[in-house]
């Protein structure tokens, strides 16, 4: 179901949650993989592709409230109502279609770059490598990458033009694109936390 069958953000997110229980674990793992990686540098810039309902941001917040926080997203309505939770934190924002370019401008900017159950909704292989080449242009030296996505195909993908892939791929595409330490975090249910570090 999509977000407009919900009353709010926070049910869709809900029922998100009900029908994929595993993103509990993803979540969490999410989380705590970053704060362990950003504690040390507590005014990094994270970038957060795909916003859903600020559930991650708020709990990055809360743990290191010094982080610049940016999202993209192209639900111009997701990022108003994340804005105004986030308000009066570091948090930034910006609208934009991620299935197209957008890195220009933001070169080297992040420190850490993730996603939950967003980038296979960017299309099939071509835009996965293009999303994870757009990571690794906008990622500092040493920066790094998570996301947590479908990794296993559904019926209705077609054979022509998939749009989930299993965590070897990710990882291929990974390597591919420059990035070094690519490994699968966890994989539970239809979801996989797949990371890697931008050598640059």
């Amino acid at each position: 179901m999509a977000l407009s069958d919900f009353a709010t953000p926070e049910l869709w997110r809900k029922d998100l949650d009900a029908r994929w229980p595993e993103r509990l674990v993803m979540k969490r793992l999410l989380r705590g993989h970053l704060i362990e990686r950003l504690s040390e540098n507590p005014n990094a810039r994270v970038l957060e592709l795909g916003i859903g309902d600020g559930e991650l941001l708020m709990a990055l917040n809360e743990s290191l409230p010094q982080l610049q926080l940016i999202a993209m997203d192209i639900n111009q309505t997701l990022l108003d109502r994340c804005n105004e939770l986030m308000s009066e934190r570091n948090f930034s924002p910006i609208c934009t279609d991620l299935s197209r370019p957008w890195s220009e401008g933001y070169e080297n900017s992040f420190s850490a770059v993730y996603s939950l159950q967003s980038v296979h909704d960017f299309g099939g292989r071509e835009a996965l490598t293009s999303t994870y080449q757009e990571i690794a242009s906008v990622l500092e030296p040493g920066g790094i990458v998570l996301n947590a996505d479908f990794v296993v195909p559904f019926p209705q993908d077609k054979d022509d033009s998939p749009r989930r892939f299993p965590v070897e791929t990710h990882l291929q595409i990974l390597r591919e694109c420059g990035f070094t330490q690519a490994t699968v975090l966890h994989k539970e249910g239809l979801l996989g936390l797949i990371t890697a570090k931008n050598p640059n």
